[in-house]
């Protein structure tokens, strides 16, 4: 049989890591967003921003450096993915 003070307990430690995880993923979600507008600003069309905005594994700096460059948007989509 589960105390009160268990279950409060219980419960306590549930909501914060609740709270943490909702906390994360919307600072997750801000870097993602900030990415997105980093690489419109660079002159990624939204479709293409969109891409390479959410995928972890594609550098940032690289897609911009790439574009800086004179590297057209096509090409630099495809070096990246």
């Amino acid at each position: 049989m589960i105390t009160a003070r268990a279950c409060c307990e219980m419960c306590c430690v549930e909501s914060v890591n609740t709270a943490d995880v909702e906390q994360r993923e919307t600072g997750e979600e801000e870097i993602l967003d900030w990415r997105f507008e980093q690489l419109l600003h660079v002159g990624y069309e939204r479709r293409q921003a969109r891409v390479l905005s959410r995928r972890r594994e594609v550098d940032l700096h690289q897609a911009l450096d790439l574009v800086g460059r004179g590297c057209p948007h096509v090409l630099a989509l495809q070096i990246l993915l």
